[in-house]
């Protein structure tokens, strides 16, 4: 790939396989979290419906206070 120099006189490797042990750790950290945020994002929701019998409230929120009912005061 691209060698920089560097003001310590060495180079600098860009690229996948010359930092393939620096990426790796990466991918790995962010395919676990992805696999925790994901089912928790999809049945957090249903178990707060389903056993407390709660709504969701996540509806796009207003520009406020304009379109408030009360700003008009």
């Amino acid at each position: 790939m691209n060698a920089t120099p560097t003001t310590a006189g060495r180079s600098v490797r860009l690229g996948l396989r010359e930092n393939w042990r620096g990426f790796i750790p990466l991918v790995v950290v962010n395919v676990c979290v992805g696999g925790l945020v994901g089912p928790e994002r999809t049945t957090v929701p249903l178990i707060g419906s389903e056993t407390f019998v709660l709504t969701s409230e996540l509806a796009p929120a207003p520009s406020w206070p304009a379109s408030s009912p009360t700003a008009s005061a």
